[in-house]
């Protein structure tokens, strides 16, 4: 991850990490920013979401990745050196696809 140690997706509002923190997803009066509507909506959409499709994703070059289910452990659960393609099942939960060439 580029080096970082520590990550965060979001602080909830402006001013509680300090005076100059505005990088909340809503303001210090508790009106909600562009931001806190995207995290919003893309959170409903993943609970929402109780089927799964299976997709699969084309790579215009082979490509080795690693693919993993946060939900589940830091660990890759499919990984492989060289691909065309490689399926995803998509469900409620996310997928992180890293592509390592």
């Amino acid at each position: 991850m580029r080096g970082w140690s520590h990550t965060a997706i979001s602080q909830l509002q402006d001013g509680t990490g300090g005076d100059t923190c505005d990088f909340g997803s809503f303001r210090r009066d508790g009106s909600v920013k562009l931001a806190g509507i995207w995290l919003g909506n893309m959170l409903n959409i993943l609970v929402n979401a109780s089927a799964s499709d299976a997709v699969t994703v084309w790579f215009s070059v082979p490509h080795s990745y690693n693919l993993y289910d946060p939900g589940s452990d830091t660990a890759p659960i499919s990984s492989a050196p060289s691909a065309a393609s490689v399926t995803l099942t998509l469900s409620n939960h996310p997928l992180i696809l890293q592509l390592l060439d």
